[in-house]
């Protein structure tokens, strides 16, 4: 009775959506992340960073109507408490909240990560070697894709900028909640990638 009580709970969680991105951080060592709202004169103050712990550690960011903001969120992360505008090894989570079209619009992004270098370069991102996730947990089959980077490779990721037919921009319905995972790159946990 006790596990079936257990196991009510956390269908419960999965299903009442709340338009979140929740952040579990499996890293040896924290993550920091910046919230840059569009149109704004300052972002990415060193300051304004929230920490995800390491070893399992997670946050959980209510996401805003941007739509009355007039565009998208990036949240931009990296390993360090340190915000450079450039160089930065930073990866990007994206979203747009459109409630009057009941769409959210996500993306991943490692436009500002040099694969080619070393730790050593501020334009180093450890995250796509050590693997990061963004899905959506309840989805409707064949909708609402996953973006990651594993092993240097990523997939549904934008790796440079601009604007092409195809590109890895994503809708699902408004009151979907995100998930991001970094440094879990197995695949068996990743389930289908």
């Amino acid at each position: 009775m006790y596990s079936f009580i257990i196991l009510f709970f956390c269908l419960l969680g999965l299903t009442t959506a709340a338009n979140t991105i929740k952040f579990i951080n499996h890293c040896p060592y924290n993550i920091y992340y910046w919230t840059v709202v569009p149109y704004s004169s300052t972002s990415g103050n060193d300051l304004e960073h929230t920490m995800v712990p390491a070893h399992g550690g997670s946050i959980i960011y209510n996401m805003v109507d941007t739509e009355k903001l007039g565009g998208g969120i990036s949240i931009k992360m990296r390993d360090t408490p340190f915000y450079q505008v450039a160089p930065a090894g930073i990866i990007q989570v994206e979203y747009h909240l459109e409630p009057t079209t009941s769409s959210l619009w996500y993306d991943l992004s490692a436009v500002d990560c040099d694969k080619t270098v070393g730790p050593e370069n501020p334009s180093y991102c450890p995250l796509i070697a050590g693997g990061v996730r963004m899905y959506v947990a309840v989805r409707p089959r064949g909708q609402c894709p996953e973006a990651f980077c594993s092993k240097g490779k990523c997939h549904n990721t934008y790796l440079e900028h601009g604007s092409w037919e195809g590109e890895p921009t994503y809708r699902c319905g408004a009151g979907s909640d995100i998930f991001v995972e970094t440094c879990k790159f197995d695949a068996g946990c990743f389930g289908s990638l």
